[in-house]
């Protein structure tokens, strides 16, 4: 995890200490509201950022950071970026003829497509970018003799969901 280190020596710590006389644990009340304040700051520049340069929404990317906050025992605080696979959905993917094409970074030339998949909404209410579990390879050209849409809900089924790169990749 690459990140960076500010040091305060004893005698910053002791001018601090001095202005602060009047107030209880001064020093510590400041040092723990000025790191929670700057590690929420960075969090959004990191959010911005990397916005600049994938396709899905603040909001999945802000998911991705953990602040690991100061407290007055632990006088240190830390932002990580941990991921998991985000859904294909979540990469401005749309349905085509061929398939589904999504696009992974904004300054990609074009769309990439994923053949044979499908955008559907769950009974839940989740909406993903799916395809069928073939029974032979999927670069095998499976062209069936009928339309899955006729076939019972039984028959169509399993189905998985499609997943992009995660955040911190």
């Amino acid at each position: 995890m690459a990140g960076f280190r500010v040091k305060i020596n004893k005698e910053q710590l002791a001018n601090v200490d001095s202005a602060m006389i009047g107030i209880k644990n001064g020093y510590a009340k400041v040092l723990v509201r000025s790191l929670n304040k700057t590690i929420t700051g960075v969090r959004t520049d990191a959010v911005k950022e990397i916005g600049k340069e994938i396709t899905p929404k603040a909001r999945i990317i802000r998911n991705t950071f953990k602040l690991f906050k100061a407290n007055y025992a632990n006088l240190s605080a830390a932002v990580k970026s941990t991921g998991w696979p985000i859904p294909l959905i979540h990469y401005l993917a749309r349905q085509i003829k061929k398939g589904v094409s999504y696009k992974v970074r904004k300054q990609a030339q074009g769309r990439l497509i994923l053949k044979h998949a499908f955008i559907a909404t769950m009974k839940s209410g989740h909406k993903g970018v799916f395809w069928r579990k073939f029974k032979g390879t999927p670069t095998k050209k499976v062209k069936p003799k009928f339309k899955y849409g006729a076939l019972p809900e039984r028959y169509r089924l399993p189905i998985k969901q499609r997943y992009g790169p995660s955040i911190p990749d």
